[in-house]
């Protein structure tokens, strides 16, 4: 309440430059979740607003709102991005991504009739066993995509079943990949097996698609839409120097998210790319990993699997300790509202 307050006594006339605004304070995932009704713009409809979630791949989920002109935004810089790995309009894409209950029963309608009108083949990626990976080979050999959108760690671990049986024939312009650190030996890999380049993405549910790399090999920050920060103890750091990353979306009125501490790291990139895009860029120094499960009977799944789990549930914080093939040990901070038939469902 007393930084709610602080923010209320400043008004839109006393910000006229980066100095200016660096004076507001910072939103964290605590703040946002305590506050989150009160961060609602008072004038704008309610009924337009959208509910949304972070997984929290730090352990700490985060839900808030969208509203529609956001999405559109969100949505416009996304295909611009797609377009910088080969993707036009009209071309087939896939995803090795989410699974049912990463959509929301009230959007899986909504998302259905979008997949088909961008011609989206979505593969969950959450069970990985060797016969759904040929299964999936199969189906993206026939869908023929232009490009490729996978979490790192099932991208890396399909390229490698792929490898191992000696199965061609899936050859996108381009493999995008996010919500995890991409490490040179997976890129290397993930390129060699399907023939093409493979783009790093940064960003997050909470504010969309921050960066993404070009045909150079530069991660551009997708300025028109995000306003971003490097910032060490408070205060920006220097191109190349290492620093908190904090975001504000420029196109978010519903809910504004001023500042938000995304609880990674990374650097302002120095000089400018030779792409010529013009826009500014940046690198990872310290992104969010998660590692690959490995299950019984020779199965796998991404660690991705238990943010997206806990993001529609009233979970402050959790951690997963996998301590034998067949076990787990979850560890929940319960949140406000949290029942037993919460707990039954998870």
């Amino acid at each position: 309440p007393s930084t709610l307050s602080r923010t209320r006594s400043k008004r839109t006339q006393d910000i006229r430059s980066p100095e200016d605004f660096a004076r507001l304070p910072l939103a964290d995932k605590q703040t946002i979740n305590a506050q989150r009704e009160a961060m609602v713009t008072q004038q704008f409809p309610r009924a337009r607003l959208i509910k949304t979630a972070s997984g929290g791949s730090t352990g700490a989920p985060v839900s808030l709102y969208h509203d529609p002109d956001f999405v559109a935004a969100y949505r416009a810089v996304k295909l611009r991005n797609f377009g910088w790995a080969g993707w036009r309009p009209g071309d087939a894409w896939a995803r090795l991504w989410g699974a049912p209950f990463d959509v929301a029963p009230h959007q899986r309608l909504k998302q259905q009739v979008w997949d088909g009108l961008t011609r989206v083949m979505v593969l969950p990626c959450w069970d990985l066993s060797e016969a759904t990976m040929a299964q999936y080979a199969g189906r993206l050999r026939r869908f023929r995509p232009e490009v490729i959108e996978a979490y790192v760690t099932p991208m890396y671990h399909f390229a490698r079943f792929l490898d191992a049986r000696g199965i061609a024939g899936i050859e996108p312009r381009g493999i995008i990949c996010s919500a995890e650190m991409l490490f040179d030996h997976q890129r290397d890999l993930i390129q060699r097996v399907f023939g093409c380049k493979v783009f790093n993405r940064y960003g997050g549910r909470e504010a969309g698609d921050v960066a993404h790399e070009c045909p150079a090999g530069t991660m551009h920050l997708n300025t028109e839409n995000y306003y971003v920060e490097f910032l060490r103890d408070g205060i920006p750091v220097e191109p190349g120097q290492p620093g908190e990353i904090v975001v504000t979306p420029l196109d978010l009125f519903g809910m504004p998210l001023l500042r938000y501490r995304v609880e990674d790291i990374g650097s302002p990139a120095t000089g400018s790319c030779v792409c010529g895009r013009g826009l500014s860029g940046m690198a990872m120094v310290e992104g969010r990993v998660q590692d690959l499960i490995t299950l019984p009977g020779g199965r796998s799944m991404p660690g991705e699997f238990f943010p997206h789990l806990f993001k529609d549930f009233p979970v402050r914080q959790f951690q997963v300790e996998q301590d034998r093939p067949d076990h787990a040990v979850l560890r929940l901070v319960r949140g406000e509202g949290f029942t037993e038939n919460h707990l039954a469902d998870l």
